[in-house]
């Protein structure tokens, strides 16, 4: 019996604290007080509040000579209220109140074991479907597991291996360069599905150096009729392309003991059912008809003809394994003057050969020429390409064999100074025309060519999204293509975009569907249930399980666009990836096997069957973003048909709203009428259930009195705005990050924290209204008022650095006040959305300007870090007219930097000596005479200074032969010089040029070493070599 009164006692003990009670006299438990508080009133799951201590009541009666007791217990407990059974002793009747409920109340509750001890894990918390299993470590970013890649079924197909002819879908594909000049030609995409409306017409930009950008267009064209014969002479052109272009027309050679064979023999290429598509020149300056008129079958007849003269000069000798030379009738003319070249099939003019497309025999490339050498030969020493000499001059060829990823941007851009980048160096070949085969095709064609790796690249993406879409059959609203790109694209594909701006909306999103949910269909559970329950379903792990189960990890983008590993149809690798996980389908098995934590394992990097190591987290991340995505682009009922989709139902029942605004009626006898009109004239909204503003504004510590008439005891309140502010607090969530989500394109939501829903509060007098029962944090509040009323009214509008701590009820109320107008407006998101626009407007419209700022300096190369010192106090964005501060992530805190104006440092040219902000100058650099110590030096410097980091750039020269510096012959053959460049805040800029190395970390070492002594001779600093 005495365990039992403990027991009871112990309920409502906070569990931050030892419980230490007395019980029958002088027996004493000890160290429990954790567990049961855990049990009973649920506080070890709640955010702890030091301004309100749970309390029991117990109260004892006494009726026909026996002694009863009855047990209250605070509004946040797992129950109520329980009268205990009549004894003929008080202190038994005390003991007997006590075990009832624990064994008849938390037990049944499902709170304490059969021990009548609690659980130690969630075992017992609310579930519901998606949350219920998880795996061991699943969704950390430690684990990382194997996953196979999804095919684009939009590109399946059998007709290339069919006899008869084919009606294909066609769609153009039209060039535009942003500098005239350029010109392109046109191609047509032949593939047997039709491409949804969004693909159909979509625009790809691709970035080529010198910052040239040219525009794809896609447009549909109706159905074109090929026959047989027309689909074998497309499949040889694009074959004969693209292997020559991007790869080799033979197999083999003599280095390696290989016998060299031509590709195009008498066995035909086979084409993959899961990949096919004809990629085919259209005629110069001509639309695409249905008749397929406009196909330009000149230029592909023309590349049939020369494979048919290829396959003449790769006929093999058997016994010698070597290509017999070309017989001269081949050649239509045989006078060769000073006039024509001779070509391996033809002799043109010099004039004709400019600009002209060329086949090499000797490694099966296409080239196109550039220019006739007129003053060196095959007779000179140096080039031994072929055995037989010859008097004609080389041609210089241009090589095209290796595409770039024309996608990412980051090839167009230029330093911080606007300086262009430089044209990437051409490797040019020199070759006697004897070798090479003249093909009658324009130089356009080989520069779209080189383009359509890119283009198909970005349309097999988008096809795969476009499929997604499909499976999730959301047919409502049509969400765009684009975001659910972004949502299966991850920062390590190198795009423009990716899915970290939609993973914190669908985090929100899910944050708040779940608190609705699990507000209304658990009426009597507390804050902290809830909010357990709740982390629970979208914890990183069952949302990896929702993915794997509908195999989102097949749709994962997570690798740059190799174009060395692109293949097209009937392209033949050159550079394979053997599989060697074992996996012989293109899916891989769900299994531990497939998983492991080696860093050693590389991520991203799939084989030739599509198999990829992945991060666990990716998926969590990508399930996030793809919710984000539908809310963007469907709004709620779109998110929440995705959220269902993938196996969590939180269908809310009208009738369950209905019931949470009766219950709140039931607390208006309380109401204080003034004061609860005032309140609501400063929200700007009347309530039609006055009971939730009154609940939205009363603290747990608030134990107003009421008596109950018939049994003349005195009763606590049974509600608190705990329950409000799990509601609220999602809500805020989501209108704060859907409003950085329209607002920031390229950069993420800042976090918002306690300290500035409290001023907010402040501001708007809301801690006028707070109901509580606690002398301390009325002190509290008091001094915090006081404080930001000081501040609003100084001549100083900055944040003084000595500002007291905002104390947390006052964002709690904030919170809770934003979940009783949701219940109230019927879960009308916009209705809060405006009602709460003109409160947190002051702090979203001023962090804006500090994104703002954040991009422009994030995109000079300078970081928070070398601009502002760090602060230990909590991060947040706190508005005022002067000063802003930014939190540096989007999810969890990090360290604040004060952003004064603009602290970009501007040149002063009319300053002869540098000024930096530092309070002894000069000052002693420590530099290291080894590898790395100048730069480290520097670094050092800028940021004791506040400097931005210097800018280094490289130039890099080539040479042929072994490269003598200061008279010593190294074994290397390129030679660097870096130039740095230093802004000095209120100064001109520093330039300086370091000394030729033939390493690039000890170029930027000899330009950071000058650029330390020119600041020693400006007696900035003083060097000290170690």
């Amino acid at each position: 019996m005495a365990r039992a009164v403990a027991l009871a006692d112990l309920l409502v003990l906070p569990s931050w604290k030892k419980a230490c009670c007395r019980v029958s006299g002088e027996r004493q438990v000890a160290g429990s007080g954790r567990r049961y508080a855990d049990a009973g009133v649920g506080r070890g799951r709640e955010r702890r509040d030091r301004f309100f201590i749970p309390k029991s009541i117990f109260q004892l009666f006494e009726k026909d000579g026996l002694h009863g007791c009855s047990l209250a217990l605070p509004p946040n407990a797992a129950f109520q209220k329980i009268v205990g059974p009549r004894t003929c002793s008080s202190n038994l009747a005390k003991h007997l109140v006590g075990l009832d409920a624990c064994k008849k109340k938390l037990h049944e509750l499902g709170a304490l074991s059969d021990r009548l001890l609690p659980f130690h894990k969630d075992s017992q918390e609310t579930k519901f479907a998606g949350s219920n299993e998880s795996t061991t470590r699943a969704g950390t970013t430690k684990r990382k597991e194997l996953h196979g890649m999804e095919r684009v079924r939009a590109l399946h197909g059998t007709w290339a291996h069919e006899p008869d002819g084919i009606t294909l879908n066609a769609y153009r594909i039209h060039f535009v360069c942003d500098q005239g000049k350029e010109s392109y030609s046109d191609f047509v995409m032949l593939l047997n599905s039709s491409l949804d409306d969004d693909i159909a017409s979509e625009e790809i930009k691709l970035y080529l150096t010198p910052n040239k950008i040219v525009s794809s267009v896609i447009s549909p064209c109706g159905k074109i009729d090929l026959t047989a014969e027309e689909i074998e002479k497309s499949k040889l052109f694009q074959e004969v392309f693209f292997n020559g272009m991007f790869g080799r027309l033979f197999t083999g050679s003599k280095g390696s003991g290989l016998k060299r064979e031509f590709l195009f023999g008498e066995q035909k290429m086979a084409w993959s059912s899961s990949k096919m598509y004809l990629l085919l020149p259209l005629e110069p300056s001509s639309g695409v008809t249905d008749t397929g008129r406009s196909i330009d079958w000149m230029v592909i007849n023309e590349s049939i003809s020369v494979a048919e003269y290829l396959k003449k000069i790769y006929s093999v000798d058997d016994k010698s394994g070597n290509a017999t030379r070309c017989s001269p009738v081949a050649c239509e003319t045989t006078c060769v003057n000073s006039q024509f070249i001779k070509l391996a099939n033809n002799a043109l003019p010099v004039r004709c050969l400019k600009d002209s497309v060329v086949f090499s025999i000797h490694d099966g490339r296409i080239y196109s020429v550039l220019d006739v050498i007129n003053d060196v030969s095959t007779d000179d020493p140096f080039d031994q390409i072929h055995a037989t000499k010859h008097t004609q001059p080389l041609l210089l060829l241009k090589q095209s064999h290796n595409p770039d990823n024309l996608l990412s941007r980051s090839r167009f851009k230029g330093d911080c100074s606007g300086e262009k980048i430089a044209e990437k160096e051409q490797v040019h070949a020199r070759m006697p025309p004897e070798l090479l085969v003249h093909i009658n095709v324009s130089t356009d064609i080989l520069k779209s060519f080189y383009l359509l790796p890119s283009i198909m690249h970005r349309l097999e993406s988008l096809m795969l999204a476009c499929q997604l879409r499909d499976e999730i059959a959301f047919h409502q609203i049509q969400i765009p293509i684009s975001l659910i790109l972004e949502a299966i694209t991850t920062e390590r594909c190198c795009e423009s975009f990716s899915l970290e701006r939609l993973e914190p909306l669908g985090y929100s999103l899910l944050k708040y569907a779940l608190s609705c949910y699990l507000f209304l269909k658990y009426p009597t559970k507390h804050e902290g249930n809830l909010t357990a329950c709740r982390s629970q379903t979208i914890r990183n792990s069952t949302l990896h399980r929702l993915g794997t189960s509908r195999s989102l990890q097949g749709y994962i983008r997570d690798n740059a666009f190799d174009p060395l590993l692109w293949l097209a149809p009937g392209q033949i690798s050159i550079h394979p990836l053997p599989c060697v996980c074992g996996v012989d389908t293109y899916n891989v098995p769900i299994e531990r096997k497939y998983t492991t934590e080696e860093v050693s394992v590389v991520v991203g990097v799939p084989c030739d069957r599509g198999h990829r190591w992945m991060r666990s987290k990716t998926i969590a991340d990508c399930v996030e973003a793809l919710v984000g995505a539908y809310y963007a682009g469907g709004g709620l009922t779109a998110a929440l048909s995705l959220i269902k989709w993938l196996g969590i139902d939180i269908t809310i029942d009208k009738v369950l709203v209905k019931e949470a605004k009766i219950s709140a009626s039931h607390s208006i006898h309380h109401l204080k009428v003034n004061k609860i009109e005032l309140l609501e004239s400063e929200l700007n909204y009347i309530f039609s259930s006055k009971g939730l503003l009154l609940e939205a504004i009363t603290h747990p510590s608030y134990q107003e009195l009421r008596l109950d008439f018939s049994s003349k005891k005195e009763l606590g309140l049974g509600y608190s705005y705990q329950r409000l502010e799990f509601l609220g607090d999602s809500v805020l969530d989501l209108l704060i990050t859907r409003h950085y989500f329209l607002s920031h394109k390229d950069v993420g939501p800042g976090v918002f924290s306690n300290e500035n829903f409290a001023q907010i509060a402040t501001r708007n007098n809301f801690d006028k209204y707070l109901q509580h029962g606690s002398r301390i944090l009325s002190e509290k509040i008091k001094e915090y008022v006081t404080a930001i009323a000081n501040h609003q009214c100084g001549k100083d509008k900055q944040m003084p650095n000595g500002l007291p701590k905002a104390p947390k009820v006052l964002a709690d109320i904030l919170e809770s006040i934003a979940g009783a107008i949701l219940i109230d407006t019927n879960f009308n998101l916009h209705a809060v959305c405006k009602i709460f626009e003109p409160l947190l407007s002051p702090i979203i419209t001023t962090s804006q300007a500090a994104l703002c700022l954040l991009k422009q300096l994030k995109a000079e190369d300078i970081s928070h870090d070398q601009c502002t010192p760090k602060r230990d106090k909590e991060p947040s964005i706190s508005t005022t007219t002067d000063s802003l501060q930014l939190t540096a992530n989007s999810r969890s805190s990090g360290h604040c930097c004060p952003l004064k104006g603009n602290s970009h440092p501007k040149t002063n040219c009319k300053s002869t000596k540098a000024k930096l902000d530092s309070p002894d100058l000069p000052i002693t650099v420590p530099i290291r005479t080894e590898k790395g110590g100048p730069r480290t030096a520097l670094f050092n410097l800028c940021k004791i200074h506040r400097c931005p980091k210097p800018h280094f750039k490289l130039k890099e020269e080539k040479f042929r032969t072994p490269i003598i510096l200061n008279g010593v012959q190294t074994p290397n053959f390129n030679l660097f010089r870096a130039i740095v460049t230093l802004h000095i805040p209120n100064s001109k800029v520093i330039t300086v040029q370091g000394q030729e190395k033939t390493n690039k970390k000890t170029a930027q070492d000899s330009a950071a070493r000058e650029v330390l002594l020119e600041l020693e001779k400006q007696e900035i600093c003083i060097l000290k070599e170690l």
